[in-house]
């Protein structure tokens, strides 16, 4: 067997000594271009259009462009007499009509920008598309260009805040290039962190207090130890930094404080609201050159009564808008769209959080794009001025680069084409896998955009089987991407080999599915291939929650020996359902196929019901007095997943021929599968027998999970 295991790390932009020689070291040979092409000159002249701004980044463009040619003399600075000479002019205008604009005029390029932060991604765009079209000019790290240099255009940002919680935008130096933003750097304080700034535990004078008595997994809200603390933090590490943004929300719970000012500034026992916006609007004042946001969710899901000051808004989560192609149609799109309308009347700065992945499979491919493309164009129509994508923070995902670039781009022009960016990136970053990538990867993109499935945040495999994904073809496009992956070198080979690791994951999936096609050799080399996931930095996790990647190949090990035991005499039994079942999980085949499921995953392979009783039928003489009847069960109480409280066996008019009480389940462990033996008393052969399992009495939403049903 081969691995996928690479060593090498990828570089960080402009700093790797390897891509610094290749600059120096470039070709000097130029790519042959048109009559009356932008790049269809002898040498380059950076000039400022005089303000000192202007200096600056011509100064800048100088230096940088000059570093990535092969030999002196085609930067230069000024205006030099020939003809065939490209002038780029560059400066700032705060008073310009749009963010940015390019101007062509004869052999005269100018480059403007209304503020620094634009004229910093405008620069690293020309780059970009001047090193695609002139070879004398090198920028293997820099993504495509989104912008055509050859066409005269201006244009505005179409959110103000573009945030992408991703490993591939986890560069603070490549953020500025692609006009992207991170939490982890341009946000003051963000999301559930409150607490944090306490160093412990909350004291009790910030706590809320709920008829009269102080809970810590809450703040008071009108607490001004909480305001000091706050202020204080402030002025310690940002007094002198304009514009950053503070996140003000309550913990994520359903807790309101009722103290007296709490309960005088308008809270109830279901809003926190009142009490929240006072405090935004008291640290929006102290401080104007900021920008303080809260959130609608949970308590405070609804807007206050009244306006909030200029430097504050609002996030507002999508979650609840399916990520599918005719999404506007859905309830959930039109209570979002009245929601937002709702805040639009006190904040003209509204934020969306919004998602972009399976988080209970990072690396499946999800392909995503031209939905997220919809999405945008939709929230921008709403007035929307800032949008956060959530993804999977610093954990490997399967196609993240090349999803992170185009959504970067979706969200400074929405009206870009998803497929023509992600093509232009996979062709430059993968220079001999590109025309295989971007065929399998256009196609899923297609597929989903046809077929009316949801992709799901929170899904299995067989959410990706049934939006797009086609088992042979994949497992087709697996081996011709390894075959082509063995002449690629440097970057490429690295991204590959993090790439076809992960899709032993998906492969391993496919493989559990009830109609999967389990083959234990191909299990084996599988798993000896995910193995290799240790030897990369953030490929520990496949998903958000319980999700090590060590532990999930272990588990798929102690499975292999389960379903290497002997078919009993239920296999293949065909079951009835004598009671109701759960709309998604109606395939009772999966309880007698002898196949058995992972306990980290109740997806694939469970049979989930959430009536108060489940009631199978097994045909007349499928079992007899004396079998010993073992039910496989799931204890996962993070997902309501409950041990059951009763189990039996009987048939219509006879007295119980036999049953069993669960012991009680290991509350403390996320996620255990139990075994249950229930030994069957005498039956007659002529009837079929019912099995009734009665759900757990401890929680009132509680559900059951079960794999198989096993005759000894």
């Amino acid at each position: 067997m081969y691995s996928y295991r690479y060593t090498s790390k990828p570089c960080r932009t402009g700093l790797c000594l390897a891509t610094l020689l290749l600059m120096l070291f470039a070709s000097c040979s130029r790519t042959k271009t048109q009559a009356g092409s932008l790049y269809a000159y002898d040498s380059y002249c950076v000039v400022s259009d005089g303000t000192d701004g202007g200096e600056r980044w011509a100064e800048y463009l100088y230096n940088h462009l000059n570093r990535r040619t092969g030999r002196t003399g085609i930067i230069r600075q000024g205006e030099p007499a020939g003809k065939n000479n490209l002038h780029i002019v560059v400066g700032t205008d705060p008073d310009a009509a749009h963010a940015y604009a390019i101007d062509r005029h004869n052999n005269r390029l100018t480059l403007t920008t209304r503020d620094n932060e634009a004229m910093l991604w405008l620069l690293y765009q020309f780059m970009a598309a001047a090193a695609h079209d002139d070879n004398r000019i090198s920028a293997p790290d820099l993504p495509p260009a989104m912008l055509n240099m050859n066409e005269a255009q201006a244009g505005d940002f179409a959110f103000e805040y573009r945030g992408l919680y991703t490993p591939s935008n986890a560069d603070n130096e490549l953020m500025p290039i692609t006009a992207s933003h991170n939490p982890d750097y341009d946000w003051g304080l963000w999301g559930h962190n409150l607490h944090k700034l306490f160093g412990g535990e909350v004291p009790q004078d910030a706590q809320a207090q709920v008829k009269g008595k102080h809970l810590a997994d809450q703040f008071c809200f009108s607490s001004e130890r909480l305001y000091r603390t706050i202020e204080q933090f402030i002025l310690d590490e940002f007094s002198e930094k304009e514009g950053t943004r503070f996140m003000l929300m309550p913990q994520d719970n359903d807790i309101v404080c009722t103290c007296l000012a709490c309960t005088r500034a308008g809270n109830t026992p279901k809003t926190a609201t009142p009490a929240v916006t006072r405090l935004l609007e008291r640290l929006a004042q102290r401080f104007p050159q900021h920008l303080f946001f809260t959130s609608s969710y949970l308590t405070t899901l609804n807007a206050p009564a009244s306006p909030l000051p200029a430097n504050a808004g609002v996030m507002i989560s999508a979650m609840d808008i399916p990520l599918k192609a005719d999404f506007r149609k859905s309830p959930q799109a039109r209570r979002f769209k009245k929601l937002l309308e709702q805040w639009k009347k006190v904040t003209a700065r509204i934020y969306v959080w919004d998602y972009m992945r399976n988080f209970d499979d990072y690396l499946t491919p999800y392909p995503c794009l031209g939905l997220m493309k919809d999405r945008m164009r939709h929230l921008r129509s709403l007035g929307v001025k800032g949008i956060f994508l959530n993804g999977s923070g610093n954990d490997y995902t399967s196609m993240d680069d090349v999803q992170t670039y185009v959504l970067s781009c979706l969200l400074v022009n929405p009206d870009c084409s998803t497929d023509s960016c992600a093509a232009h990136y996979l062709q430059h970053f993968y220079p001999v896998t590109g025309e295989i990538l971007t065929e399998h990867y256009l196609d899923w993109e297609a597929e989903v955009r046809r077929g009316k499935a949801t992709l799901p945040f929170y899904g299995g495999i067989g959410d990706a089987v049934e939006a797009w994904l086609d088992e042979e073809k994949f497992t087709d496009f697996i081996g011709e991407l390894d075959r082509k992956s063995k002449k690629a070198k440097d970057e490429e080979r690295t991204r590959l080999n993090r790439l076809l690791t992960a899709l032993q994951f998906t492969r391993l999936e496919l493989m559990r599915r009830p109609q999967g096609k389990y083959d234990t050799r191909q299990a084996t080399d599988c798993l000896e291939l995910l193995e290799g996931h240790e030897a990369f930095d953030n490929m520990q996790h496949y998903r958000e929650a319980n999700g090590r990647l060590d532990i999930y190949i272990d588990g798929w090990r102690k499975l292999m020996a389960e379903n290497a035991t002997p078919a009993d005499k239920l296999n293949q039994v065909q079951l009835a359902a004598g009671s109701k079942l759960d709309r998604r999980y109606t395939d009772l085949n999966l309880l007698t196929d002898g196949k058995y499921a992972l306990p980290t995953d109740y997806h694939t392979g469970w049979l989930i019901n959430s009536a108060k009783q489940l009631v199978l039928e097994v045909p007349a003489g499928s079992l007899q007095s004396g079998d010993l009847l073992e039910f496989s069960l799931l204890s996962a109480p993070r997902w309501r997943i409950l041990l059951p409280a009763h189990i039996e066996i009987g048939q219509k008019g006879e007295q119980p021929a036999g049953s069993v009480t669960p012991p009680a389940a290991e509350t403390a462990a996320p996620f255990t599968k139990y075994k249950v033996k229930c030994k069957v008393g005498k039956l007659k052969p002529e009837l079929p027998v019912q099995i009734r399992i009665t759900q757990s009495g401890t929680h009132k939403r509680a559900t059951l999970a079960m794999d198989e049903i096993d005759v000894f």
